[in-house]
């Protein structure tokens, strides 16, 4: 592979992505076929707490046992009983200020479970000049298409 810098110079479009996001999507995929997502989730966990950490408090950080006090009685991030919750849990902590908690929870249908977004604001309205040429379209519901919002 490139160099990162040569990479971006070169003009080649290109998504890079962390091995943990790999992982973790291959755990939301498990989770949604009802297969065990313990390997995956714990591998990320073992790599982040360090592996002499993690082998000696498997018994409070390894899944399914993290009961930490940030997950009591927080609106926005589940516990470790529903496997696709412990995944979006999971890529919260690990992708954080990556900008994929929106994407997550929208393409999982958690958004008003663990947003405060406006229902009738989660699809983007069509452009008026698409509108205009296209006649058979509509403009999305929660939009006008008279410019006011």
């Amino acid at each position: 592979l490139f160099p990162y810098t040569t990479l971006f110079r070169s003009g080649i479009v290109a998504h890079l992505f962390r091995y943990a996001d790999c992982l973790l999507l291959l755990a939301e995929a498990k989770a949604l076929l009802g297969e065990d997502i313990a390997a995956e989730i714990n591998a990320v966990r073992e790599r982040a707490y360090g592996k002499e950490y993690f082998e000696a408090n498997k018994a409070t950080v390894a899944y399914p046992n993290d009961k930490g006090d940030f997950y009591t009685n927080n609106p926005f991030v589940a516990g470790d009983e529903n496997p696709v919750e412990a995944v979006l849990k999971e890529r919260l902590r690990e992708l954080m200020y990556e900008g994929k908690r929106w994407y997550d929870i929208r393409t999982l249908g958690y958004t008003e479970k663990y947003s405060t977004a406006n229902s009738s604001r989660l699809l983007w309205p069509i452009d008026a000049n698409t509108l205009t040429n296209n006649k058979e379209l509509k403009q999305t519901p929660g939009y006008t298409t008279d410019n006011k919002e």
